[in-house]
This record gives structure tokens, C-alpha cells and sequence, in this order.
């Protein structure tokens, strides 16, 4: 079963992933997918969007995180890691 948190993001956050998904995620503890320039992208679309409407919290977005799907992730990485053996 999934175990999905919802991350409240301000403007100024969708601005830090707009600028770096990367950096934004690391600082979070958050693994990203193979999608980093489409993540780049809606954070972009997002700005532009609250500059438009100058929405403010809580209808500024939010970025829903499955923690459990990352452990399984790690997990899996970690046993296949084990299985090769070190190099």
C-alpha cells in the first residue's frame, strides 16, 4: 500500500525547483525519477502561473511523495548491489 505525503510548496519553493529539481530534492531527503527536466518544467509553469494569479497558500500546489516507494527503490537497489558483490 502506498504511503503518500503531500509537500505543501510556496512560490519561492516552486522557484527552487523551477531553478535546480535536483538541488530541491536533496535538500529534502527525495529521490527523483528520470524525469528531472519535465519536474524543471512544472515548477517554470507553476511560477509563471502564481506570478499570474498571485495565489498564495494554501493554493499554491503541492508535490505528493510516496516515502515507501523510495524504500522499496533503496531496498531493491541495495540487493542488487549485494547479488553483483563489490567490484
Amino acid at each position: 500500500m502506498p504511503n503518500i505525503e503531500l509537500l505543501a510548496l510556496d512560490r519561492i519553493t516552486w522557484e527552487q525547483v523551477a531553478e535546480d529539481p535536483v538541488l530541491f530534492a536533496r535538500q529534502r531527503a527525495l529521490t527523483l525519477g528520470a524525469e528531472v527536466d519535465l519536474f524543471r518544467s512544472i515548477g517554470r509553469q507553476t511560477v509563471a502561473m502564481l506570478q499570474r494569479t498571485s495565489s498564495i497558500a494554501p493554493w499554491t500546489g503541492y508535490l505528493a511523495i510516496d516515502r515507501l516507494q523510495a524504500v522499496r527503490r533503496w531496498e531493491r537497489d541495495s540487493a542488487a548491489f549485494l547479488l553483483r558483490g563489490l567490484p
